[in-house]
C-alpha cells in the first residue's frame, strides 16, 4: 500500500461518458481532448466495454473482457470495439470531420489524385484549403490551421497493444472501478467467470476480481477513529491521550466538510466528558482492563494498543490472502474525496456542424440577457410573458 493518501477524484465516472463510440473518432470530432493525453487507455477500455453491451451476445462478450482484464491481454491499439478503426486509418478521407465544417451546403472540396483537398501557404504561412462552390462557380481558399487527420494519427499512436488490470496498478481509484463493473455484472457472467477460474487453475491470489468484504477498509482504520470503548475510563476531559471519541465511522468521515467535522467533535467530547462526570462515582477503584471480569465501568482500552501493536502483522496477511486486489485496499481504507460537480463542455461535430455541447451531447445553451439581466427571485421566476412585457 502506498505511503501517499489516495485520492477519489470521479475521472473514471466522467471517462466513461460514452462521447463516441473508438478513441480515433473520439480525437477527430471533439476538442475534448485534455483527458485524452493522459488516460487515453483507460477511455479506449470503456469504449471497448461500453460496445459488448450491444453485441449479439452481450453476455460472453462481457465475460471475455473481464478474462482479458485478468490476464492483462486486452487488445487496444487495434481494437475496433474501441481503440482505432483500421479502415479508416488507411483511407484518405477519414478523420477530416471537423475539416468539413468549413463548408457551406452548396461548396464541395477540390480533391488532389490522394483524393485530399488540395492545400497551400498564403502570405501569413497558415494552411488554406481548396474549396468550389457549384451555385456560383467560383473558386475559395479556407484557412484551417488544424491538421485533424495528422493529430489523430499521433495521439492513437500512444494507445496500449494490449491492456489489463495490472496496468492499474497504481492507479486504485480505476482498479476498483473496474472490480466494481464486474461486481455489477450479471450473475452468468460472473458464473462464467468462475469456471474460467476453476478450469485453468487461476489462484485466487491472482484473480483482480475476487470478492472483497465491505468491511475491510472499515477495520482497517479501526485504529484512527477510536470510540469511547477504546479510551480509558478516567480520561474524563479526553486529555491524556489527546483524541477525541470518534460518533461516526472513517467511511462518513471522508464525506464530511471540516467544519461538520470540528461541530461533531465538539459535540462528542461535550457529551461524553458530562457523562463520563456523572458515572464517576460508580467507579468502585481503579482497575487494569486485562482483567477478566474486573470493575464495573472500566473498558477494555489496551485493546487499542494490541490493535496498534498487530497492525503491520495483521495488513501484511490480509495483503496475502487478497493477492491483486490488496492493491485497492488503501483506496477503499482512506481515499480523500476531492470530486467536484462540474459539467464540462466542448465541441463536437454534429452533422458538418460544431456544436458545444455537455456531458450528456445535449447543446450547450447561455442564458438570455432578458434572464441575467434580472437581480432578483421574483424576476427570474416570473412568467414569461411578464419578463417580455417589463423588457
Amino acid at each position: 500500500m502506498t505511503s501517499q493518501t489516495p485520492t477519489k477524484t470521479g475521472i473514471p465516472l466522467l471517462i466513461d461518458s460514452d462521447v463516441l463510440n473508438t478513441v480515433d473518432f473520439h480525437i477527430a470530432s471533439t476538442s475534448w481532448l485534455s483527458l485524452i493525453d493522459t488516460y487515453i487507455d483507460d477511455i479506449a477500455a470503456t469504449y471497448i466495454w461500453n460496445y459488448t453491451q450491444h453485441t449479439s451476445d452481450p453476455l460472453t462478450d462481457e465475460f471475455r473482457f473481464f478474462r482479458s482484464m485478468n490476464e492483462g491481454v486486452l487488445p487496444i491499439r487495434t481494437n475496433e470495439r474501441g481503440g482505432a478503426n483500421s479502415r479508416a486509418e488507411q483511407s484518405d478521407l477519414a478523420y477530416l470531420s471537423k475539416l468539413d465544417t468549413l463548408l457551406e451546403p452548396h461548396w464541395v472540396w477540390v480533391r488532389t489524385d490522394t483524393s485530399l483537398p488540395e492545400t497551400r501557404q498564403n502570405d501569413t504561412g497558415a494552411t488554406e484549403y481548396h474549396a468550389y462552390d457549384i451555385s456560383n462557380r467560383r473558386d475559395m481558399w479556407l484557412q484551417y490551421e488544424y491538421d485533424t487527420k495528422q493529430v489523430t494519427l499521433d495521439k492513437i499512436n500512444n494507445l496500449s497493444p494490449i491492456w489489463g488490470m495490472e496496468n492499474l496498478e497504481t492507479s486504485q481509484e480505476f482498479l476498483l472501478y473496474w472490480m466494481k463493473k464486474y461486481r455489477r455484472a450479471h450473475d452468468t457472467v460472473k458464473g462464467m467467470y468462475s469456471q474460467y477460474l476453476s478450469a485453468y487453475n487461476v489462484p485466487e491470489a491472482s484473480d483482480w476480481f475476487a470478492t472483497v468484504s465491505d468491511s475491510i477498509g472499515l477495520l482497517h482504520r479501526r485504529i484512527d477513529f477510536p470510540d469511547t470503548s477504546l479510551i480509558p475510563t478516567l480520561d474524563i476531559d479526553f486529555e491524556l491521550l489527546g483524541v477525541s471519541p470518534a460518533v461516526i465511522g472513517p467511511v462518513i468521515h471522508d464525506k464530511i466538510d471540516s467544519d461538520t467535522d470540528e461541530l461533531t467533535k465538539h459535540l462528542s467530547i461535550s457529551t461524553n466528558s458530562l457523562f463520563r462526570k456523572n458515572r464517576a462515582p460508580l467507579i468502585r477503584a481503579i482497575a487494569s482492563s486485562s482483567n477478566s471480569h474486573g470493575e464495573i465501568g472500566v473498558n477494555d482500552w489496551a485493546h487499542w494498543g494490541r490493535m496498534m501493536i498487530n497492525y503491520g502483522h495483521m495488513e501484511g496477511h490480509v495483503n496475502e490472502v487478497l493477492g491483486n486486489v490488496h492493491n485497492a485496499l488503501g483506496y477503499i481504507s482512506n481515499a480523500v474525496n476531492n470530486q467536484r460537480v462540474k459539467n464540462p463542455s466542448f465541441e463536437m461535430v454534429v452533422e458538418d456542424s460544431i456544436v458545444r455541447v455537455d456531458i450528456l451531447k445535449n447543446k450547450h445553451h447561455t442564458l438570455t440577457s432578458i434572464l441575467t439581466s434580472r437581480s432578483t427571485n421574483s424576476d427570474v421566476f416570473s412568467p414569461v410573458t411578464n419578463i417580455k412585457d417589463s423588457s
